[in-house]
This record gives C-alpha cells, structure tokens and sequence, in this order.
C-alpha cells in the first residue's frame, strides 16, 4: 500500500524534529499529466493506492477529482510525516499565483503547479 500524500504548502512542522535535527528535501516540480502517470505507474504495478488529501480548497480538490479520475475530498486535517521509511509520497498541489482575500472558483492546468517532495533525514548536502 502506497499513501499519495496531497498537501496545499509544505509547513516544516510536519517532519518529525524529535527524532532528528537535519533534513534534506528534495522537490521535483510535475505537471498535471506526470502526476496523473505516476499513479497510473503505481496501480500498473500492482501496487494499491490510497490518495490522502489534506486540502482545504474546494476549487483545487474539484479539480484534482476532474483530472486524476480519483475520490479525493476536502479536508481541514493536519498531517504528520512519518519518516522517510513510511508507505507516504508527499505532493503539494499549489496555485501559482495566489490572491490573498480572493477566492479561486475555477482552475485550470495553468493555474496551478504541483511539487514532489522527499524529506530525507540528515543531512545529504555538504
């Protein structure tokens, strides 16, 4: 089981900080199609998927659901990473350019960028 981790931001207090003080992340930027394909790869490979969203807004879930074909729901939930041995892929799904107090009703694949992100414990840049 692989859990497709949907996030809208990528707060740092989702990493575990007891357990380790040092991570490296690293981020791949995805278009809407790589990101589809991805999950197509997973569920080709035999491999069951379970897409957790962690996105409160409506416009973006509506629109992952249009493009993914996916039962994804809105969600005011926090989330916490569990370390980089878990079942969890961290995406963030975010609008490129954001209007603070305006309301996004309708997106589309220009709207927004998604991110691939893996959190490795320590430190791997010197």
């Amino acid at each position: 089981m692989v859990y497709i981790i949907l996030l809208n931001s990528l707060p740092l207090n989702i990493l575990d900080w007891f357990s380790n003080s040092t991570y490296t992340i690293i981020v791949r930027r995805m278009n809407v199609k790589q990101f589809r394909e991805f999950i197509r790869f997973l569920k080709r490979q035999n491999i069951k998927v379970e897409i957790k969203s962690y996105i409160r807004h409506q416009a973006t879930v509506e629109f992952l659901k249009r493009k993914l074909g996916e039962n994804i729901e809105v969600s005011n939930d926090l989330y916490k990473y569990p370390g980089m041995h878990s079942d969890h892929i961290i995406f963030v799904i975010t609008l490129k350019r954001p209007v603070r107090g305006q309301e996004v009703d309708n997106i589309t694949e220009s709207d927004i960028d998604i991110f691939k992100v893996i959190p490795l414990e320590g430190d791997w840049v010197k």
